[in-house]
């Protein structure tokens, strides 16, 4: 019988994303694979164990024994979601020509405004017809933040093939050694795959798109509205 090691219960990069962001794949890897080497390393107080299991470790039982309970837990952490994330955005092959984002305000039931955000995102097919998705975020509540670009962030974070776009864009930064907000612009997230983050301002979710190769427009806009187009060049 072939006996496991935890290797098996470890979440890999695909082919296709560690193809297409050698650098960014790589740096997403090594931190998920240091967050494990630490865990297995860690025998006093180690939170990835159970009451009783920590017990036994105090007693003398190698953690090896509990390699497969520590990685599981490990996978469930946003270490292994960065590793997801970038595997199912490279699984994407359509790519965006065109996209329309409306937001739209409305009073929620505390009295507060509050925004939604709707995304449709066109792409060319081979017979030369535009074929759209659409996508939608929450209803921003609550107060004292931009609540437009939290929507706009969310509705944008849904389109895979503009996160492909921009993660290529995020592995060139790698490359150089850029910070991020300095490569591509301010909002682009904490993490190693880059996001559209919210509460930084609209403003900064245009500027990121520019630099991927958009050009933007303001198509329409009424007292609780606006409608926004973004076109590949």
């Amino acid at each position: 019988m072939k006996v496991k090691t935890i290797a098996n219960y470890k979440i890999e990069v695909s082919e296709k994303a560690r193809e297409s962001v050698p650098a960014l794949a790589g740096k997403v890897e090594k931190e998920y694979n240091d967050y494990i080497y630490k865990a297995m390393h860690t025998k006093e107080n180690n939170t990835y164990l159970t009451e009783k299991q920590q017990e036994a470790v105090n007693n003398g039982a190698p953690l090896e024994k509990y390699e497969k309970n520590i990685v599981n837990k490990i996978n469930k952490t946003y270490k292994a979601d960065e590793i997801r994330r970038l595997n199912s955005i490279f699984e994407e092959k359509k790519e965006v020509k065109r996209i329309i984002i409306s937001t739209d305000w409305s009073r929620g039931s505390m009295g507060a405004m509050q925004c939604k955000a709707i995304a449709k995102v066109y792409y060319k097919g081979n017979d030369g017809t535009y074929n759209y998705e659409q996508y939608e975020s929450r209803k921003t509540g609550g107060c004292g933040y931009d609540k437009e670009s939290t929507a706009t962030g969310e509705v944008l974070d849904q389109i895979n093939a503009l996160m492909k776009e921009f993660t290529i864009k995020a592995n060139e930064a790698v490359e150089k050694g850029e910070n991020y907000r300095e490569y591509i612009g301010y909002g682009s997230g904490y993490r190693i795959v880059p996001y559209f983050e919210g509460g930084v301002g609209f403003g900064c979710h245009v500027s990121i798109l520019q630099k991927l190769g958009y050009t933007f427009n303001h198509l329409d806009w009424t007292k609780h509205s606006d409608i926004y187009e973004f076109i590949k060049e």
